[in-house]
């Protein structure tokens, strides 16, 4: 990190999620307190991605490498809580091996927030017609649901919301959610990233995320593996840099 800082290169990581519309409203939602302080947070993503279906030898199923289940998703999971939720104090976890191959296709985390809550992480890149990705907070106040049933990993997303008194989850209207679309749909978030680099480079400015935000994730990875190897909870230390988008995030009025 200290040699990065020295640097004053502009870096950026390619943290996808939070560049979408529907992301950034549920942040703003957070933020806002509506669903006053965070009790519990549940997380689930079940898919098939194409590497695992077709049994490619790649850094995108070889855990080894840096790369794996972990590494290829469970990474952006951990930025996308520690955005919305603040930082992670704690977890176990257990990772779970494809039967006839030797890589991993599921994992299951509980996790501990510096904030009090506490909450569960459930990935497999390994379920055919999964149920998609499901983030779901609940609150003293209220709940908010952000829900992607498609296999598309960035469209598709609705949010949901409901105070005390309410009978259901009710739908939020997402704004910019019909801007035109791109037959890949990695690239309008993408191009958002490029664009804060660009500027930085530009500038001379710090865009997020950056190192800092990446190395706080691989501290995150590292602890995972620790916990599946141990069989034992794992306490995290804070974020070793202060950075806006991990600190104080999402934690609502107390």
């Amino acid at each position: 990190l200290e040699s990065a800082r020295k640097s004053a290169r502009p870096t950026i990581v390619d943290f996808n999620f939070p560049e979408l519309p529907s992301w950034q409203r549920a942040k703003a939602i957070l933020d806002d307190g509506a669903i006053g302080r965070l009790r519990n947070v549940v997380v689930t993503w079940n898919f098939a991605n194409r590497a695992t279906r077709l049994r490619l030898d790649s850094w995108k199923t070889r855990g080894d490498g840096g790369g794996g289940l972990l590494g290829n998703f469970v990474s952006h999971c951990f930025y996308n809580l520690e955005w919305l939720c603040g930082p992670i104090s704690g977890l176990t976890a257990r990772l779970f091996a494809l039967p006839d191959w030797d890589a991993d296709g599921s994992i299951a985390l509980a996790l501990a927030f510096a904030s009090g809550a506490g909450g569960s992480l459930q990935v497999s890149c390994a379920s055919l017609l999964g149920s998609g990705y499901r983030l779901e907070l609940y609150g003293e106040d209220g709940a908010l649901v952000l829900s992607n049933p498609t296999a598309d990993y960035f469209r598709g997303f609705e949010l949901k919301f409901a105070r005390h008194g309410d009978d259901a989850l009710k739908p939020i209207a997402i704004e910019d959610a019909d801007e035109e679309p791109s037959p890949d749909s990695r690239v309008s978030p993408v191009s958002r990233l490029v664009r804060r680099l660009i500027d930085a480079c530009e500038s001379g400015g710090s865009p997020s995320p950056g190192v800092a935000e990446g190395y706080r994730v691989q501290c995150l990875i590292d602890a995972a593996r620790r916990a599946h190897a141990s069989g034992r909870w794992i306490d995290v230390a804070p974020p070793a840099v202060h950075s806006p988008d991990l600190v104080g995030a999402g934690l609502g009025k107390p």
